[in-house]
């Protein structure tokens, strides 16, 4: 069993992991969102999807775009592959072990549809 970690809080990149429920972590740094992140999902991909058991998404604090990508990642994979979603809230450094074990604990709650949580409003306005 395994879970997908996807964190793309942070402008211009972005974290990835697949937390194994024997422990075992492989994360993935990556520089960039939204391509760079399904790339590097895509490079595991048939390692672990079969034994796949849910998605856990950083939601946020961060900046709009940041943020909207990995949520909407999370989202799709959770809705079309028919797994349980996870949410993690929070800034500075998560570990992924903490996190891994509050999973496997049933710590961390089911969610239908997770929402992203921007650092302040979106400015996505045209300039006058």
């Amino acid at each position: 069993m395994s879970w997908l970690y996807i964190d793309t809080r942070q402008k211009g990149q972005s974290q990835i992991a697949w937390l194994q429920a024997e422990g075992k972590i492989l994360q993935r740094d990556i520089k960039g969102r939204a391509k760079a992140v399904l790339t590097a999902i895509e490079k595991d991909w048939d390692t672990h999807a079969p034994k796949l058991k849910g998605i856990i998404v950083v939601s946020g604090p961060g900046s709009f775009s940041s943020i909207r990508t990995g949520v909407l990642y999370a989202n799709l994979f959770s809705r079309f592959l028919g797994l349980p979603m996870h949410e993690i809230i929070g800034a500075g450094e998560l570990r992924l072990e903490n996190i891994l074990k509050q999973v496997q604990a049933g710590q961390l709650p089911r969610k239908q549809y997770i929402e992203p949580r921007y650092d302040r409003d979106p400015n996505i306005t045209m300039p006058k």
